[in-house]
């Protein structure tokens, strides 16, 4: 069957491809089976699997098992080609293994050795915490935080279920009145912490980044469908989680006494927070979030004194906007490791604020004006000694 498809001028290529017939790029409109139904999709960018549903527009494409972005043709190529190691040479012809994927059948890889899979966080430099090493890496971290006490955090949790009705003060007590009745009702996933140096370099020789997964039950515990689809797709194994997760008194126990929290020094990086540090405030209490706002922000100002939220650093970058992946790009970031997994999305966090402070801020954040904002929340709430009002900005960081 032959697919005259020349006058596209969109590329589909897919890890298949690569492994098959290593550089076999075609141009052509693809037809995608998603769920049986044959559905056109227009798409530039790297397809990491053929079956999956990808997103036309200018936006990420995210698809299981890793993420791709659009790129512009040159750049395209030449990424391609230093990733395979092969010159790579656009080609407008059809074949079999295309007219395979337009008819809604993947096409398997040879026997060679090489798998399309995620690569594992300890290849990327990210260090797993399950409930048996999690004593073990807190005695590495207490001595880690010593010089790299910039700690860049991210969290992972299965969505939003619930959302809060009656009559609100602002758009901001709605937003936080939203976020306590689901941190309230749902468990973390993951957590994320990377540390840095004052100049943002990892510690040498060792793991920057820590990736805290834990005891999360699908048959018990409650999610939003979409959220664990996108965590799954992203390479979190939920069966583990059940089996080996980490107990969160188990986890608190060991982080109040780490030196990473009630201490002015460490200074918390993060993009967009108020669910991370609603999670992490619920673990460190053990306790239903505050009623108020402002309690809230109390509580933070206790456990986590010194808070730069790279959403809100951005209200004062021209041009930069979007979420975290976004920003990145921008940037000129590379990511390492998976996205949509807390140790991965923690450590471009920390790039994302050392890059942006050189940039915009000249290695000089003002604290006074920056420090214990979260984007999207604020009332009226205290920061060293000074108080501030936000005006409820309610953006998404997607």
């Amino acid at each position: 069957m032959d697919h005259q498809i020349n006058e596209y001028q969109k590329i589909l290529l897919s890890t298949y491809m690569i492994q098959v017939y290593k550089p076999l790029i075609m141009k052509y409109r693809l037809l995608c089976v998603i769920e049986n139904m044959l559905c056109p999709l227009i798409l530039e960018g790297l397809c990491w699997s053929p079956m999956k549903v990808l997103i036309e527009g200018d936006v990420e494409l995210t698809v299981a098992p890793l993420t791709a972005r659009y790129w512009d043709l040159t750049e395209f190529k030449d990424k391609l080609s230093a990733t395979i190691g092969d010159q790579v040479v656009l080609s407008s012809d059809a074949s079999w293994a295309a007219t395979n994927i337009l008819l809604g059948t993947p096409v398997m890889p040879t026997a060679t050795g090489h798998s399309g899979a995620i690569p594992s966080n300890e290849e990327c430099g990210i260090r797993d915490v399950w409930a048996h090493n999690l004593k073990e890496e807190f005695k590495v971290i207490r001595q880690v935080i010593h010089k790299y006490n910039y700690v860049a955090m991210d969290t992972e949790f299965p969505g939003v279920v619930a959302r809060p009705i009656g009559e609100f003060r602002s758009t901001a007590d709605y937003q936080y009145q939203l976020l306590r009745c689901n941190v309230d009702l749902l468990r973390i996933i993951q957590l994320g912490l990377t540390f840095l140096d004052d100049q943002g370099k990892p510690p040498a020789g060792s793991y920057s980044t820590w990736q805290f997964n834990f005891k999360f039950n699908l048959s018990e515990d409650m999610y939003a469908q979409d959220s664990i689809d996108l965590l799954q797709n992203s390479g979190i194994q939920f069966k583990k989680h059940e089996e080996e997760g980490i107990d969160p008194l188990d986890f608190a126990e060991l982080l109040i006494t780490s030196g990473i929290v009630l201490v002015e020094n460490i200074k918390w990086l993060s993009f967009h927070s108020g669910y991370d540090f609603g999670y992490l405030l619920k673990l460190l209490t053990d306790q239903n979030l505050p009623n108020d706002e402002s309690e809230f922000f109390e509580l933070l100002k206790i456990y986590f004194p010194t808070v730069y939220d790279v959403k809100y650093l951005m209200k004062s970058c021209k041009n930069l906007k979007g979420g975290l992946q976004e920003v990145a790009d921008q940037l000129e970031l590379t990511r390492v490791g998976p996205q949509h997994q807390a140790g991965s999305d923690s450590l471009l966090t920390g790039m994302a604020f050392f890059k942006m402070r050189e940039m915009f801020f000249e290695d000089n954040i003002d604290d006074g004006k920056y420090c214990g904002h979260l984007y999207g929340l604020g009332t009226s709430f205290a920061v060293n000694g000074n108080s501030f009002h936000d005006n409820g900005d309610n953006g998404s960081n997607s």
